[in-house]
């Protein structure tokens, strides 16, 4: 029996805000630092705390720290480079990969440029480009905790798709047969291993990329394009001892499941093995899986016609025996909802959006003129028993293992 809505009253529909700061979007939160980075409408480049007891953003206007005064434009990451600055976990820390222009010329992606920036010993930040300097934009990471070879994804300016080791700089490595289009290639979680969509007769399909031997192989065969507005993801699933999950989007508005099984003649393949539907005409934005307390979830934006934007935001569980599908957000408010993100707080997993009034600029939804800022909705996954106590002992913070 598929669960759909609130499962109890602990899970009463409520968005909190979050922020309220006009430029804030495109926050990317690091569950290991209990911070947010995001760059502003004047190029800089910010990080703020998240208050793992409350939920809150330490300034509320995320301007805690600031890391590079010259960094990309917000404007930018809507219009340009689709990306905006990501955490990098590592051995030695967690890094922040972005993009930066190069200074006194003009800012097109011919002078985009590959950044880094690490946290010394004082607490200040050192901001370096990329050695060498090529034309490069919009990189994304890998996110495996105490990586020993952290890693980025990441275009030229004609949307040809590379990766590297960040501390390899004659490490770069064109990956084949990706599609030259802004979408982004995402690192398999827990395995040296990027996954994308591309077609195969006539269907799109996803495949895995070896990132050491170089084995490039086709993991869907079933009918329905998969994640023609969005990406697959591959990670370490708990609940299957460890074994790797790939989930895809079919045609808009299924999120489908797949596992590594056994095939009635011998041999493994990828087979489906559990999806979420949602109505004909619905479209799933912005995926994204979330392990928590050794079970696996993922949350989404959703645009129900006649919207054609995000306007709800979604979370399900990957569970056979017990499926849910569960709305977040406030249905008796109409608001475009988009770029979800999640973060455990001592009260458990909160989902993360940014919220726009779709009324204040009519047929443009998505504009930061109608932002309203960064809100949040309660998962309704409880905290675990350990972490209840008193209001004056918060007791440890919770870290999601996984994603």
């Amino acid at each position: 029996m598929l669960i759909v809505g609130p499962e109890s009253a602990a899970n009463q529909v409520k968005e909190i805000l979050a922020s309220s700061q006009p430029d804030l979007i495109d926050a990317e939160f690091s569950q290991e630092r209990g911070q947010i980075v995001w760059v502003d409408r004047d190029a800089k480049l910010w990080v703020a705390d998240v208050n793992r007891r409350t939920g809150s953003i330490v300034p509320s206007d995320g301007k805690g720290q600031l890391v590079d005064p010259a960094a990309l434009r917000l404007s930018e990451v809507v219009g340009l480079t689709y990306n905006g600055p990501e955490w990098v976990p590592a051995a030695d820390g967690v890094y922040i990969a972005y993009t930066k222009f190069l200074p006194g010329r003009p800012r097109t992606l011919v002078n985009a440029r590959l950044a880094i920036a690490r946290q010394l010993a004082d607490g200040t930040w050192e901001p370096r480009i990329l050695q060498p300097e090529l034309a490069r934009n919009a990189p994304y990471a890998s996110n495996d905790p105490g990586d020993p070879s952290p890693r980025i994804t990441y275009v030229d300016p004609a949307y040809n798709h590379f990766w590297r080791d960040i501390d390899r700089p004659a490490g770069e490595e064109k990956i084949p047969d990706v599609p030259q289009t802004p979408k982004s290639v995402r690192f398999v979680n827990g395995a040296r291993a990027a996954v994308f969509v591309a077609a195969a007769f006539g269907v799109q399909q996803v495949f895995r990329y070896d990132l050491d031997t170089k084995q490039l192989e086709q993991l869907t065969f079933d009918d329905g394009d998969k994640d023609i507005e969005t990406v697959p993801w591959m990670w370490a699933a708990p609940e299957f001892d460890g074994s790797f999950v790939l989930m895809t989007v079919v045609d808009r508005n299924l999120l489908r499941f797949y596992r590594l099984l056994p095939l009635p003649r011998g041999g493994l393949a990828w087979l489906p093995f559990d999806q979420r539907e949602f109505p004909t005409g619905a479209t799933v934005w912005s995926p994204e899986p979330f392990v928590y307390q050794g079970q696996s979830y993922a949350f989404m934006g959703l645009a129900v016609p006649p919207n054609n934007f995000s306007s709800e935001i979604w979370f399900v569980n990957l569970n056979e025996l017990r499926p849910f599908m569960r709305r977040l957000d406030d249905p008796t408010l109409f608001k475009a909802r988009m770029d979800p993100e999640a973060f455990v707080t001592e009260l458990g997993p909160f989902i993360y959006y940014n919220r726009f009034d779709p009324t204040k600029v009519p047929g443009m939804p998505l504009r930061p003129t109608g932002h309203e800022g960064v809100y949040r909705a309660h998962t309704g996954l409880a905290q675990p028993p350990h972490m209840v106590g008193p209001a004056d002992n918060p007791g440890p913070r919770a870290v999601p293992s996984g994603l």
